[in-house]
């Protein structure tokens, strides 16, 4: 039997607030997928989505990639 490649999928959402507005200001989500190619090595590629709200409304997008190292 010849060996596979795992794809593990994942998402997330934050909200953050913040106290010098006393209100909801920021809101990120993120998508992405690690491959984990040995027991200690899972490198990850994501997109992630950033909008900010104070002092003026912006929003960012980012590609990423993360290597991922367990000890």
């Amino acid at each position: 039997m010849g060996s596979q490649l795992a794809l593990v999928p994942y998402g997330s959402a934050e909200v953050f607030w913040d106290s010098r507005y006393d209100d909801w200001m920021r809101t990120r989500y993120q998508l992405g997928a690690a491959v984990p190619l040995k027991p200690w090595l899972a490198p990850e590629v994501y997109f992630a989505f950033q909008r900010d709200e104070q002092p003026e409304r912006s929003y960012t997008r980012a590609l990423g990639v993360v290597v991922a190292l367990y000890f």
